[in-house]
């Protein structure tokens, strides 16, 4: 791949193997991402985070199960499920563009997944339609909290199974102060694990698995030009603050993930 150079290349290696996927894999997404991103920096930072969405959802998701992917954007984990041998795979996102955008990329890879224009606190699925419901990172991006028991209930009537969700942590106190002092684009709640963990269960949903990751990344800093915020150094800084994390500040990662069994009817 000509835009990855040689230390980009040990990152996508390390990817790689968080993603559970070939390299090929990684490089046709990083690919697809740094036509977006424009830095290569920012697309390997991007991919980091997104690891505790993946990784929940290898727990997640049995082979020959049917997947909703709820507020998708960029096809990213459509591409890796698929790779997974996933074959039946349904994205939906509030924005056109994004899913315009995320068609050609499945096209052109190959991928076997549908992406479909959609609002998550208005699902039009039948109930108990998938296996597996999933959300990253999506849930905190709209306002109110009728809407927040709106978006879990319509994932708990969608899912026949289980679910996983991913979100802010308003634990990790960087972030949730940044997000008081400097007002963090789309950012409108920075939920408590007991918020996730209470409305899952008003809606029928036992949480069996909680993790977080990412204490610190570089795109919290405001104000500051792409070019001085992602770069090697910053993006050295992140992965050794995620190693702090690991040791000693397990759930203080600034993304936090539940996976939740279905554990009554939804009426």
């Amino acid at each position: 791949m000509e835009n990855v150079n040689i230390n980009q290349m040990e990152y996508i290696d390390r990817i790689s193997e968080l993603f559970s996927c070939k390299k090929d894999i990684i490089l046709t997404i990083y690919e697809y991402l740094l036509k977006e991103l424009k830095n290569p920096y920012l697309v390997i930072e991007y991919l980091f985070i997104r690891s505790i969405d993946i990784r929940l959802a290898k727990i997640a998701i049995e082979r020959g199960d049917r997947v909703l992917n709820i507020g998708c954007g960029y096809p990213v984990a459509e591409i890796i499920f698929n790779s997974w041998g996933i074959k039946n795979i349904v994205g939906v996102d509030v924005d056109d563009k994004i899913i315009q955008k995320g068609r050609e990329w499945l096209d052109e890879s190959g991928v076997n997944a549908e992406l479909h224009q959609g609002d998550a606190l208005f699902l039009d699925f039948p109930k108990k339609s998938f296996d597996v419901v999933l959300s990253f990172s999506a849930i905190e991006h709209v306002k109110g909290w009728e809407n927040y028991e709106r978006w879990i209930k319509n994932m708990g009537n969608t899912t026949k199974r289980r679910l996983v969700l991913t979100t802010s942590n308003r634990k990790n106190f960087i972030l949730y102060l940044l997000g008081q002092l400097v007002r963090m684009e789309g950012y409108e709640h920075f939920f408590t694990r007991n918020e996730i963990e209470n409305l899952l269960f008003k809606y029928g949903l036992k949480v069996t698995y909680f993790d977080t990751n990412t204490l610190w990344c570089s795109a919290y800093i405001p104000l500051i030009p792409t070019k001085f915020k992602f770069n090697k150094c910053t993006l050295s800084f992140d992965l050794l603050m995620e190693k702090l994390r690991k040791n000693v500040l397990k759930s203080w990662g600034g993304r936090m993930g539940f996976v939740a069994e279905k554990v009554e009817v939804i009426v």
